[in-house]
């Protein structure tokens, strides 16, 4: 069967800075969505992301950083057509941020992602800890943004 890699990087040629990892989550739902429609299998990469030695699921690297396709911006439109010119039991590692079509997300396409997105025990388990200036705890209506690219943060937005 021919697989899919969507990789996050830190260092990118087509893009200046790196993207998030909100634009990785909006690209694997993308490929996703593509997965069922086209029939290859989805992995997805977080091994050079900070949670990724904590995912229950790991993609073990295989390829070297430059074989990898970066579909961002003006060349997010070839990622269909660069997806349908792929052989079968080929494999390929992409990079992109595409927006998909959320009339097309379903509770499978979902479940691609979500499933390879599970953190192991050692997070579940561990008790949420904030140092400094950041809120004690964080509830379902806050959120904390921070870049891994630039290590760059942005204070918690909390709605009450």
């Amino acid at each position: 069967m021919t697989t899919v890699y969507h990789t996050y990087r830190t260092a990118y040629t087509t893009v200046r800075q790196p993207p998030g990892f909100g634009d990785f989550l909006r690209g694997s739902l993308a490929l996703a969505i593509l997965s069922f429609e086209k029939g290859f299998a989805l992995r997805l990469d977080l091994d050079h992301h900070p949670i990724g030695p904590f995912l229950r699921e790991k993609v073990p690297p295989d390829r070297s950083p430059e074989d990898f396709v970066e579909f961002f911006n003006e060349r997010s439109p070839l990622l269909r057509t660069f997806v349908e010119s792929l052989g079968p039991d080929e494999s390929v590692g992409v990079t992109t941020n595409t927006h998909p079509d959320i009339s097309l997300l379903t509770e499978a396409t979902r479940n691609v992602v979500r499933s390879q997105l599970a953190f192991d025990d050692s997070v579940e388990h561990r008790p949420l800890r904030w140092r400094g200036r950041y809120p004690t705890a964080l509830s379902r209506s806050c959120t904390y943004a921070w870049r891994t690219g630039t290590a760059a943060s942005e204070p918690a937005r909390c709605v009450r």
